[in-house]
């Protein structure tokens, strides 16, 4: 069925063996096979077009694609993950292994150190570890050679998870108990040394064209409409789902450590530029969709754990309903756009995000439109005998067609 056949590639896990993937584990992630599965099954052939993700995280669907010798582009517009993507997609240089010698041979304890990023929990995240964490980040920032250095700075960040006290959970940090973290130059050394394996491993065919800001800008810029309109056969694509899961907080050791975030000013700023789809930002007075206003008059009628969370829900459905028009001329005549989408609950009413999103698209004026379920959702048993539908807890594939 192909239910089951979708099930196990809506999650992450099986990039974690997959060369180049495996880098980092983005928890909200798809499986590389996915795209190879979409590509295979939708017939997009590499002579069609361009394969377009505007919101590509780790990079799964450009990378995935440029593997395969398609030509695409993804839009992130969170500087960690577009800085992780683009390293995910360079080709071997002979500066890495030269440069990976001398790191080797290098005693690092005699290194000067980074300046602590101002984040408030540096010390309590790594301890006794910060020092040499900084040394070694000192010694990346002298590399000369920008992609070399680039690459670097990369495995760097993608070893601080193991090193860390915290570990990524839902919406932030935490910090377990029984977490034992791992020497960091050891992890540096073994990432090291796997990325610059998996480099010379596998090839990306076609450069994939990693854009960073913010998708709805982006997509509604002069230059690209003119670059791209009607020259994309596939936009495969995960949103944020609608679950207040703030992804700044997620991967703020990796933001603030990269100085790709430097005070709290620039948090405001990212967040602000990320979708509605967590409390952290200041939301837009913007109207109600009528196809959302039966389920926002139910929840409101609801006691609720946050009072933005109705603002956020309505200003959520605007920004969605304003990228599938966006992308729709971009399309050509036979492209099709195909997102995966997790729907969710508050105040235990279920919202069909997948139905809502695929009456936005007839709306808009996509011909044939279709919802995969990929796999039922979760919660807790005291909940889940509480949702109103529980059928509509699901996680599924949105199918649409221009023609």
């Amino acid at each position: 069925m192909i239910e089951n056949k979708y099930k196990k590639l809506v999650n992450f896990k099986t990039n974690l063996n997959q060369p180049r993937h495996s880098w980092f584990d983005i928890k909200e992630g798809y499986a590389s096979g996915l795209v190879d599965n979409i590509l295979k099954d939708l017939k997009i052939s590499k002579k069609d077009g361009f394969i377009l993700d505007p919101f590509s995280g780790s990079g799964t669907t450009a990378i995935q694609s440029a593997i395969l010798g398609y030509k695409s582009i993804g839009i992130e517009v969170n500087p960690f993950l577009h800085f992780l993507s683009k390293n995910k997609s360079i080709n071997f240089i002979k500066n890495l292994e030269i440069i990976k010698n001398k790191f080797y041979k290098n005693e690092i304890i005699h290194h000067d150190i980074f300046e602590i990023p101002k984040l408030s929990i540096s010390k309590k995240l790594f301890k006794n570890q910060l020092n040499e964490i900084l040394k070694i980040k000192k010694w990346v920032s002298c590399i000369q050679d920008k992609k070399t250095r680039d690459l670097f700075f990369c495995v760097f960040l993608c070893s601080l998870d193991k090193a860390s006290y915290a570990k990524k959970d839902g919406n932030g940090l935490k910090y377990p108990k029984n977490k034992k973290p791992e020497n960091f130059y050891d992890v540096f050394t073994e990432n090291l040394k796997k990325f610059i394996d998996d480099i010379k491993k596998v090839k990306i065919l076609s450069k994939p064209n990693i854009i960073l800001g913010n998708n709805l800008e982006i997509l509604n810029n002069k230059k690209f409409i003119e670059k791209y309109k009607n020259n994309i056969s596939l936009c495969l694509f995960s949103p944020p789902y609608a679950n207040c899961f703030d992804y700044t907080e997620v991967y703020k050791t990796e933001l603030w450590f990269g100085d790709f975030i430097k005070d709290y000013k620039d948090l405001k700023i990212l967040r602000n530029q990320s979708m509605s789809s967590h409390l952290n930002k200041t939301l837009n007075n913007v109207k109600t969709l009528k196809e959302i206003k039966l389920i926002i008059d139910k929840i409101s009628k609801k006691q609720l754990w946050s009072k933005k969370i109705i603002g956020m829900l309505i200003n959520y459905f605007h920004e969605m309903n304003l990228l599938m028009k966006l992308i729709f001329p971009l399309l050509s005549n036979k492209g099709k756009c195909v997102i995966v989408i997790g729907n969710s609950s508050y105040g235990n009413i279920a919202i069909p995000t997948d139905q809502i999103f695929e009456k936005l698209a007839k709306k808009i004026g996509y011909k044939k439109t279709s919802i995969i379920e990929a796999r039922k959702l979760g919660t807790s048993s005291q909940q889940f005998k509480k949702i109103d539908d529980i059928k509509k807890l699901r996680e599924s594939l949105v199918i649409l067609s221009k023609c």
